[in-house]
Formats: C-alpha cells, sequence, structure tokens
C-alpha cells in the first residue's frame, strides 16, 4: 500500500508542476452504486478527487489522475457504529481522457485507463488488483466555453484482472473548475 501511495503521488505531482503538462481541471465527484470483491454486490457512496492535464504532446486529450473511496451505504447512516465493520474500496485511477461536443454548451467525455483496487470487503483482510476504468460523462460547460465551473452527471466503472474480482458502478455527479488552456 505505501508503494502505490507513493507512486500516486509521484503522478499527481508530475500533473501539477507545470514543466511538461499544463493542469487543465481538477475536481471532485460523488455518487451511488455498487461495490463488490468476493462478495454480493454492496450499496456504495462513492467520492472522488481528480485532476485533468494536458499533455505537451497531444492537444486532443488529456490524462486524468483520481482517487476514488467507495463505502457501504450503511455507514452514512445513524446507527451504532462502534462494533459494525462496513466494506468500503479504495481506486486509484491513471487514465486517457477524450471530449467531444455533443450541442451547444454541452459535450461528452470519456476516459479509460489503468487502475488500482484496493478492496476491503472483508474486515480480516485486505487485497489490491490492477484492473481498467471506463467512465462518461456528460458535461454542462461554463458560460465562457471551457474555462470556468463545469457540471456533470455519469458513469464510472471499474474491474480488476484477478480471480476475486473487485469491481465497482458508480452514477456520479461531478463538479470540475477547468482552465480551458487548449482552446
Amino acid at each position: 500500500m505505501i508503494k502505490t501511495a507513493t507512486l500516486f503521488i509521484i503522478l499527481i505531482l508530475s500533473g501539477i508542476l507545470p514543466a511538461q503538462e499544463k493542469l487543465y481541471s481538477f475536481g471532485a465527484s460523488a455518487g451511488l452504486g455498487s461495490i463488490t470483491g468476493r462478495t454480493p454486490d454492496i450499496t456504495a457512496l462513492g467520492t472522488e478527487v481528480f485532476f485533468q492535464f494536458e499533455p505537451s504532446f497531444l492537444n486532443f486529450a488529456y490524462f486524468n489522475l483520481s482517487f476514488m473511496h467507495a463505502r457501504k451505504l450503511e455507514y452514512f447512516l445513524p446507527d451504532n457504529k462502534s462494533s459494525t465493520y462496513y466494506p468500503f474500496i479504495n481506486n486509484y485511477t491513471f487514465s486517457f481522457s477524450v471530449t467531444q461536443p455533443f450541442f451547444g454548451r454541452l459535450f461528452l467525455e470519456e476516459s479509460l485507463g489503468y487502475s488500482i483496487i484496493n478492496d476491503h470487503t472483508f474486515s480480516s483482510e485486505t487485497r489490491s488488483a490492477h484492473g481498467i476504468d471506463f467512465t462518461i460523462f456528460a458535461n454542462l460547460l461554463p458560460k465562457y466555453f471551457y474555462e470556468g465551473i463545469s457540471f456533470s452527471v455519469g458513469f464510472k466503472y471499474g474491474v480488476t484482472f484477478s480471480p476475486e474480482s473487485a469491481s465497482y458502478v458508480m452514477l456520479m455527479f461531478r463538479s470540475a473548475i477547468r482552465f480551458g488552456y487548449n482552446y
């Protein structure tokens, strides 16, 4: 876990430092969905923080770095939580993203990337596995086209390549601050 966190911090810093890439946007998401490890589907509430940066060698796509935490929904309800374990997953993602204008100020954003899912569905053990992450969002552009605050709704899906096949699917609502260097 320490190696994964260190790698993720290095990737975030490489996206923020302006030597080769430009920070295009950053924001947060929240939504409902399901998580699963070696258990049946568990209804979960998920939150995500993400950074998008524009590489200097591409002008049509972006790289995304994100961290998502999803926990069983009952954790957020009033209850005696002293002895109850609520399953959760942590997801670290590095993905490639493309945007497509739809009409007016609406556009679609799709991304596909590498994911590390840290599965905590059982209290007695933690498992990390590698996999893929796919997202699709419908975005409402800010008033000044590609700069300002944007709002989105979309799906986020991830699955691992392990025999336990930890996965998640979330309906997310996203807000981002866009700097719009590309346009």
